[in-house]
């Protein structure tokens, strides 16, 4: 499926495009919850079975538009305050959009036992994000 509209996730937030990417326009970021000011997207995903349908990780969130990008939904945290851990990349399984995938940002700490140096990696949601 072709689409006119592009959109673009930066560390200032989401700019989205309707013209093939020619011109582009800052999204409304979420506030993050507990009275923060606007989250700085982790990763960002577009649904490829459902219109307007995004996903965007920020921090310890993965928040969802079923706007286009005009509203944001905080989804259950994806890791705790207390880890010091980050999430970053989101990506929806193209095969069952109930089904999200959230890697850890480059700038987490490591997870495991001291000295390990083993990556935290990969978190999976069966439901959307609701878990």
């Amino acid at each position: 499926m072709l689409t006119n509209v592009v959109y673009l996730g930066w560390g200032g937030g989401i700019a989205k495009s309707t013209d093939y990417g020619a011109t582009f326009s800052n999204l409304t970021m979420p506030n993050l919850p507990n009275g923060g000011g606007p989250g700085v997207p982790g990763g960002l995903s577009v649904d490829p079975t459902s219109s307007g349908v995004l996903y965007m990780s920020e921090a310890r969130f993965v928040w969802r538009s079923g706007d286009f990008g005009s509203s944001w939904t905080a989804l259950a945290p994806v890791v705790t305050q207390q880890s010091g851990l980050q999430i970053g990349n989101v990506v929806v399984d193209p095969r069952n959009r109930n089904v999200l995938y959230v890697g850890n940002s480059g700038g987490s700490p490591e997870c495991g036992p001291p000295n390990s140096f083993k990556e935290c990696g990969l978190w999976r949601s069966a439901d959307g994000g609701q878990s």
